[in-house]
């Protein structure tokens, strides 16, 4: 057996000594064999609804992110989206204690408040909102309301979400 025939053997599962399939070899060909059905789930939408983790959430596979409401967009732009978003079937969205970026003293908390306005006329039990708490940080003091360095404990979460 020549080289060129020998690597083809491999390639095809097969031993130079055998003409048997390797057990591994056998179980990659079942699965790629398997129905097509079996092999990927079906194509989603951005509004279609999954679970979120282990909670009892159901939220859009899309989630709007919402990071330069306050900067790069106006109160009407933000507001804007979130309608054209969630008329179109949305739920779900983004937004952390340090929006918009980039993070700065005077626009800090923006989006957030951008967000509230819009959601005071919503039904809020169809909405579902995400956000994140900023981490360790001695340049970010202003985030919280008696200067503490930024670190994430109890206590800070709950002013940060509050």
């Amino acid at each position: 057996m020549n080289a060129r025939t020998l690597q083809a053997t491999r390639c095809n599962g097969l031993t130079a000594q055998s003409s048997r399939p390797s057990r591994r070899r056998m179980a990659v060909r079942a699965a790629v064999e398997a129905p097509a059905a079996a092999e990927a789930p079906a194509k989603m939408s951005a509004t279609d609804r999954v679970r979120l983790g282990q909670s009892d959430l159901m939220v859009s596979v899309c989630c709007l992110g919402t990071m330069t409401w306050g900067k790069q967009n106006t109160e009407q732009e933000a507001h804007e989206q979130l309608s054209y978003a969630f008329d179109y079937g949305l739920n779900f969205m983004d937004t952390a204690e340090m929006y918009p970026v980039p993070p700065t003293k005077e626009t800090q908390g923006r989006t957030d408040r951008f967000i509230g306005s819009w959601m005071k006329n919503k039904k809020r039990d169809e909405i579902v909102l995400a956000t994140k708490v900023a981490g360790y940080g001695q340049h970010n003091t202003y985030l919280r309301d008696n200067a503490q360095t930024v670190r994430v404990t109890r206590e800070q979460i709950v002013e940060s979400v509050d």
